[in-house]
């Protein structure tokens, strides 16, 4: 489909890391063929105000798990997401597990913070629903991802869709919102 990019309107990538925004990742495992798909990463920081999401960092690449974890936990580390949806699908779900303890392990990042996202219905359908707020500009791309940029263009002619589905796995946290506890109710 068609891509509107709206760059990250002069901001740094440092600017995303004040607590204006909350940070969220998507994590799209690819195991297998060198010819096959992208293990890809997004990061969306989404301003806590304006809720304008923007695609802060994007990446993709054919590479084996233990490599893939690595970079991984290197963004994780770099961006210190508020949370990190990982695909577990078809046996990914132990490798998920294995992530959340090296994360912690090596970063000290929390278990807790990593979600195994099961895909519900038509991925078509799932990155299609992206259009509409990249077209009113509530989800902003950069040109300097110009795999992601790219693969939004060819999307939907059997071309590979790793890297949109990354952000839009990383976008089902943005809509999440965890529930804190303020006042503890007391006991009876």
């Amino acid at each position: 489909f068609p891509v509107t990019i709206r760059d990250t309107d002069g901001k740094r990538l440092d600017d995303f890391k004040s607590r204006q925004y909350e940070i969220f990742m998507g994590v799209d495992m690819a195991f297998g063929k060198k010819k096959g798909d992208y293990s890809a990463i997004a990061v969306i920081a989404k301003h806590k105000e304006t809720a304008l999401e923007y695609v802060v960092e994007s990446w993709g690449a054919r590479l084996g798990i233990d490599q893939f974890m690595t970079k991984i936990i290197a963004v994780a580390d770099e961006w210190q997401p508020d949370g990190i949806a990982a695909e577990a699908v078809q046996g990914q779900d132990y490798i998920v597990d294995q992530l959340k303890e090296r994360m912690f392990r090596e970063i000290g990042y929390p278990p807790s913070r990593v979600d195994k996202y099961l895909p519900r219905g038509d991925k078509l359908l799932r990155i299609e629903a992206m259009e509409p707020d990249l077209a009113v500009g509530k989800l902003i791309l950069a040109r300097r991802h110009s795999l992601l940029l790219e693969q939004m263009e060819r999307f939907g002619s059997n071309a590979h869709d790793d890297l949109p589905d990354a952000v839009h796995i990383a976008r089902t946290l943005t809509k999440k919102r965890r529930a804190r506890v303020l006042d503890k109710p007391r006991a009876f």
